[in-house]
């Protein structure tokens, strides 16, 4: 019996094996370079919104309750000139355009609502909504309370 020489390389099955496997590898981290996009630029425009909401909110914080007026909203910069509704208690207000959001946002819109207006204690909603470059449509919102101050003091 004859022995056959040991075999050296490797054959043509083994080459397009690794080639195959190479390739799901490839395909399969290129599929994830979208979705990396995708929740970076979704988590970048939620970044973007918490500094915006927050800034407004400290601009409504640093006002009185008798100083909360279209009028005088205008005239700090904390709305725009070019919309307000105020009716029984709640005034809705614009700052879409005085916070330049469309620097910042796509399609944004940005709007304040205050409810219990004539009272002691205003609560102050604010809303900033955007579209992604996938067309869909985000938001956010943050609250805050103020109080006429002369009525909260203590004796």
């Amino acid at each position: 019996m004859k022995q056959g020489k040991a075999r050296r390389g490797t054959t043509l099955i083994e080459i397009m094996a690794a080639v195959f496997v190479l390739a799901l590898t490839v395909i399969a981290a290129g599929a994830l370079f979208p979705l990396s996009a995708t929740m970076r630029d979704r988590s970048g425009s939620f970044s973007r919104a918490s500094a915006v909401m927050q800034r407004k909110l400290e601009q409504v914080r640093k006002l009185e309750v008798d100083d909360i007026t279209t009028s005088n909203l205008r005239s700090l910069g904390i709305v725009d000139q070019n919309f307000a509704y105020v009716s029984g208690g709640t005034g809705f207000y614009y700052f879409t355009t005085v916070d330049k959001l469309a620097e910042d946002f796509p399609q944004p819109s940005g709007y304040l609502i205050f409810t219990g207006l004539n009272t002691d204690l205003v609560r102050a909603d604010v809303y900033l909504s955007w579209v992604s470059y996938t067309g869909k449509r985000y938001w956010q919102k943050a609250t805050t309370l103020l109080t006429d101050k002369s009525v909260w003091r203590e004796p």
